[in-house]
């Protein structure tokens, strides 16, 4: 069964920063973002999980919504920032602060992973990103849960093939195995400041949640992820932006 039967719709929203002021269309969806975000991470997590941070007002959101009405309503996405943002907007790169906390001593080991990992991409001028915040409504239907899963993570190679960007990082969690579902696109383990391949952490700001954290290769997605996604090219290409390419707000 396509996507499309489930009645779903592919939402880009860039940069809400740029447009969120003049763009009652902007505020409307970002804040029905902010709602599946809250009511999906409480789902599994605490009073005091916080899925929301200025990251949300200038990263990409990647969205899957239905229409409730003439409303579109979200009801599964992610975000990715890239380094050529934060440095825009004069923010560190998150995903040490996302995951860690206040935490650094304790996760050094990965924390100098990390920055090795960006230090060797900034020496070759190449940008790169950071996904994060998936979640999906809790009481999304089972057919269309699955379906969702699945093509999350093409929209993970479609949004950053269109953006330009080879080298994405990210933090899975462990236990849904989301990890195996990365290792078949190629992507890796990160490797700590010591080189070993470092292991689940237990994540002190998602109250003790393990996480992996992972990135591509040099290179990009693996080649047979890729062509496993052409499934899904007709949902990409008429996919609705809104925001920063409100120009472009309709791709054929």
């Amino acid at each position: 069964m396509h996507l499309v039967d489930h009645g779903l719709k592919i939402v880009v929203l860039k940069r809400p920063y740029d447009t969120y002021r003049d763009s009652k269309e902007m505020r409307d969806i970002l804040s029905l973002v902010f709602k599946l975000k809250l009511d999906g991470y409480s789902k599994y997590y605490p009073y005091g999980i916080l899925p929301i941070s200025d990251v949300d007002f200038i990263a990409d959101h990647i969205l899957m919504c239905r229409y409730n009405g003439d409303t579109l309503v979200p009801v599964s996405g992610f975000k990715s920032i890239k380094y050529s943002e934060c440095l825009k907007f004069k923010i560190p790169f998150p995903i040490a602060q996302h995951k860690f906390g206040q935490e650094t001593k304790k996760f050094s080991n990965y924390i100098s992973g990390i920055n090795n990992w960006m230090e060797s991409l900034s020496s070759l001028n190449v940008d790169f990103a950071y996904n994060l915040s998936w979640t999906i409504q809790p009481e999304i239907e089972k057919a269309v849960r699955n379906t969702v899963r699945e093509l999350t993570f093409a929209l993970m190679y479609f949004h950053y093939n269109n953006e330009g960007i080879k080298n994405v990082i990210n933090s899975t969690a462990a236990l849904r195995g989301i990890n195996a579902q990365e290792e078949r696109m190629e992507m890796q383990y990160l490797r700590g400041g010591d080189g070993t391949k470092l292991g689940a952490f237990e994540s002190p700001t998602f109250f003790g949640q393990p996480f992996y954290i992972m990135h591509t290769k040099e290179s990009g997605f693996g080649e047979l992820f890729i062509k496993d996604c052409e499934k899904f090219q007709h949902l990409w290409d008429s996919r609705i932006i809104i925001g920063e390419l409100a120009v472009e707000k309709k791709v054929a």
